[in-house]
């Protein structure tokens, strides 16, 4: 299987980043779970690792391989660390420790996390001043106390951009003032950004999350930390297992989905993230080969939001330089796939497909793979 960074040329077929602020939404606990099973993850997170920790002694191939692996970590969610995806969670050591943020309404914001902020609020030529200025006048003083009050200085003869306020929830608070003061700010807040989002609080069902994680596994073979074919189950065979009716496993399903990858299911969006660590690299590379030569063509109707066809705007890091790339790479395969399955449905044979997609045989692994999962 594909399962593992070889050649990136065609991995931007099978990435796509995470919604904005959708990890942050979960449980912390729960925030570990899904993200040991996104397939990126699985399939990036040691070269990732070994960037993060800057592990020497790389060889050529590991100097390529390390950096893209960490931008697809980073956009799955993941900074600073990638731990074994056959950690649980409570032998991560002291990550999530906090009772102050152990819900995920409130996440302390790292030093990382403000920088990160930093690159993708501000325009690259906008960070490059604004770094420089504070270095060149830290540059002409000796003393520690007088370079920290020199870059102070600099930065307040700067004006915009830095007077303007981040257009994500981020504020300070004083744990002077009193906890009625502070909760009433805090709603007051809170209503005004919902509205200007358009968020609708639906109903926590974080106690679910167990039963729609323990289907997922039973249906994609994940256990200790990566997928095996061997081990997979149809929904009908995991339904029987659980004792639950098809209908209450289907749904249990998709909402696992939903919570791995961030994004509603489709037949088309199970290929997108999960034919990294279902296909052989020789299918992942057709795939992307395939839906790149195709001329994309407007549709009336897609089978998800348009939203979902381009990175998240706020996706933290260095993923935001394969954000073009990434955006056509996602509506190249999804017309391609949405072709595949109207032609499946309507009793086209693997050879009739591939005929009329102006190939031969190059598809079979995931035509079958197709049919065998929603078939």
């Amino acid at each position: 299987m594909a399962n593992g960074p070889n050649d990136f040329e065609e991995y931007p077929y099978f990435f796509l980043p995470r919604p904005k602020g959708q990890i942050q939404s979960l449980p912390v606990e729960f925030r570990w779970e899904v993200t040991r099973r996104h397939p990126a993850y699985v399939s990036f997170w040691e070269p990732a690792g070994e960037f993060f920790a800057a592990v020497l002694n790389a060889t050529a191939q590991e100097e390529v391989v390390r950096p893209i692996a960490a931008v697809i970590v980073n956009a799955v969610g993941v900074s600073g660390a990638a731990p074994d995806p056959s950690l649980e969670f409570d032998e991560l050591g002291d990550q999530g420790s906090s009772n102050s943020w152990r819900s995920g309404a409130i996440s302390p914001l790292t030093i990382r996390g403000m920088i990160s902020r930093l690159l993708v609020v501000l325009k690259p030529e906008e960070f490059r001043q604004i770094m420089q200025s504070m270095l060149d006048a830290m540059e002409s003083k000796d003393d520690e106390v007088e370079q920290r009050m020199e870059a102070l200085l600099s930065l307040q003869r700067i004006g915009e951009p830095l007077d303007n306020a981040f257009p994500e929830p981020l504020v300070t608070i004083n744990p002077r003032m009193a906890n009625g003061i502070v909760k009433r700010d805090v709603d007051l807040l809170l209503s005004e950004w919902r509205d200007r989002l358009a968020i609708n609080m639906g109903r926590d069902r974080s106690d679910k999350y167990v039963e729609y994680l323990q289907v997922w596994d039973a249906r994609e073979g994940w256990e200790k930390g990566t997928y095996f074919a061997d081990r997979e189950q149809t929904l009908r065979e995991v339904a029987e297992t659980l004792g639950i009716d098809d209908a209450n496993a289907n749904s249990r399903y998709r909402r696992a989905f939903e919570l791995i990858t961030g994004y509603q299911y489709s037949p088309a969006m199970w290929v997108r993230f999960m034919g990294i660590v279902k296909l052989s690299q020789s299918s992942v590379e057709a795939l992307g080969r395939i839906a790149r030569r195709r001329p994309l063509r407007n549709r009336a109707s897609r089978e998800v939001p348009e939203s979902v066809l381009s990175p998240s705007e706020g996706t933290q890091g260095i993923i935001s330089g394969l954000s073009l790339e990434v955006g056509r790479a996602n509506e190249e395969l999804l017309d391609l796939m949405i072709d595949i399955s109207q032609r499946m449905d309507s009793g086209a044979s693997n050879e009739e497909i591939q005929e009329s997609l102006g190939i031969a045989g190059e598809l079979n692994e995931v035509l079958d793979l197709l049919r065998s999962q929603f078939g």
